[in-house]
């Protein structure tokens, strides 16, 4: 049973530790600044690889973009991408330490700390084994 209990306990610690990392990056990045950005590619196919592509200035030099969510915990569905027709005018929210850093979408933090309740709990039960 040592397997089983090593297992669950790094399986745990391991999922704890995305969540801690999504959290981070969804706090760190809700104060970042925004510019208008527009869209040039929005694929609706599944499973396309960027399923959105937007450009956006900042200090005079051009960037391009593919992130929707700053801290993305599952890829975005149809709906999500939907919303970003070719053309559209949309608010892009970019760091200011790497302006080439960008997203379209504040994350909720929710799903991340849904992520690290489900690593407590996994590392946990592996005391029980």
């Amino acid at each position: 049973m040592i397997v089983n209990e090593t297992s669950a306990l790094l399986i745990g610690l391991s999922l704890f530790l995305i969540g801690v990392v999504y959290v981070i990056r969804a706090v760190m990045s809700a104060r970042w600044p925004s510019v208008e950005g527009r869209i040039l590619r929005s694929g609706h196919e599944p499973g396309a690889r960027m399923p959105v592509v937007y450009e956006y200035e900042v200090n005079g030099k051009r960037f391009e973009g593919s992130r929707i969510f700053s801290a993305p915990l599952a890829p975005a569905d149809r709906s999500e991408i939907r919303k970003y027709e070719e053309g559209a005018r949309v608010r892009v929210f970019y760091s200011e330490r790497r302006p080439g850093s960008a997203y379209l979408e504040r994350s909720s933090l929710v799903p991340a700390l849904v992520l690290c309740g489900i690593g407590i709990l996994a590392a946990c039960s592996s005391a029980f084994m």
